[in-house]
């Protein structure tokens, strides 16, 4: 899939906590009080406490809980009340694989020269959606998702996209979506922020560059209606960027939960968005959900470029390897 804009109206700097540990040396307890030091360690550490607890930890219109023993211990008990799975289904209700596009054709695709493996690992099909044994032997969908960061011609080199089976989801009656998944390090390759720097620091100022990546798996996600597909037509998506630090849920079940009330919803015509409010939307039908590896922003080094870009500039890409569980649209 190709986007030539694909805004994430939510990136913004992230403050960023030192390690536990160093905290913990600096901290310090005034006659007064708690320092700001002893306070930011005593927020890290409850933070730290909730997710061995599996409990959800708030992020900016999303959250993130680990998934103990991948659901299994009663986890799904809520959330499958009034919940409908994207999984589609055989006549037996057995799940089926997700669906996608894929843009990397063979080994020999100067296109995407650099990428970490052959090109048939990136397929999304059939032949990815195995009993997994990190999961109680539940069938999981496994994916390695590919950005570019060069260009927008493909950036999206692979993605999971499917139609839902029941086409007549009011989007008012949607309360939020969950996706349960694990972010595996085998596989995974995110450029480093020094790597990043590197390449394209010399092309990007600083607020420019702070915004662009940080070097995390980010991840588009999106509904949308009938006609999303058609760029010469006006259809509508509801979106939200998410950031998981691999550094801290590598190799972990998560579960994700967006409120729908936190997305944010564009009409897109010919590669433009333009946002919509949700009280403008709410009658719309959705029929398909999107996953795509991102960036930071959402961008690429040819948004900043514009008609500079040439096909000289280096070329990287963030693999994301992944495998879900589930993906859940709950409903009100």
């Amino acid at each position: 899939m190709t986007r030539k804009i694909y805004v994430n109206f939510n990136a913004i700097p992230k403050f960023k906590v030192g390690r536990q540990t160093k905290l913990q040396k600096r901290l310090r307890v005034k006659a007064n009080g708690i320092s700001i030091v002893g306070l930011v360690f005593i927020f890290v550490s409850f933070v730290s406490y909730a997710e061995q607890q599996g409990k959800p930890v708030q992020f900016n219109g999303y959250s993130i809980a680990m998934l103990n023993n991948c659901g299994a211990n009663g986890d799904n008990a809520s959330i499958l009340k009034n919940a409908y799975s994207v999984f589609n289904r055989d006549k037996n209700n057995n799940k089926k694989s997700l669906t996608g596009w894929n843009h990397i054709k063979n080994d020999k695709d100067v296109e995407f020269k650099g990428i970490k493996l052959s090109a048939e690992q990136y397929q999304i099909s059939p032949e990815r959606f195995n009993v997994d044994k990190s999961c109680n032997g539940v069938k999981t969908q496994k994916a390695i998702l590919v950005k570019k960061y060069s260009t927008w011609q493909h950036q999206h080199a692979n993605g999971i996209e499917t139609y839902l089976s029941d086409p007549h989801l009011l989007l008012a009656n949607i309360k939020k979506i969950v996706l349960d998944l694990k972010i595996n390090q085998n596989h995974s390759s995110i450029p480093s922020n020094t790597l990043l720097h590197k390449a394209y620091g010399k092309y990007l100022s600083k607020s420019q560059f702070a915004t662009f990546d940080n070097s995390k798996v980010n991840l588009g996600i999106t509904l949308f209606e009938t006609g999303a597909s058609n760029q010469a037509t006006s259809s509508l998506n509801v979106d939200k960027f998410i950031e998981i630090d691999q550094q801290k849920y590598f190799d972990q079940w998560i579960r994700i939960s967006i409120p729908v009330t936190e997305m944010n919803y564009y009409r897109e015509l010919n590669y433009a968005a333009t946002p919509v409010e949700y009280n403008q939307t709410k009658k719309a039908l959705i029929t398909g959900f999107r996953l795509n590896p991102e960036t930071l922003n959402g961008k690429v080094l040819r948004n900043y470029l514009g008609d500079n870009w040439t096909e000289e500039h280096p070329k990287l890409f963030k693999e994301i390897s992944i495998s879900i569980k589930d993906i859940y649209i709950i409903l009100k």
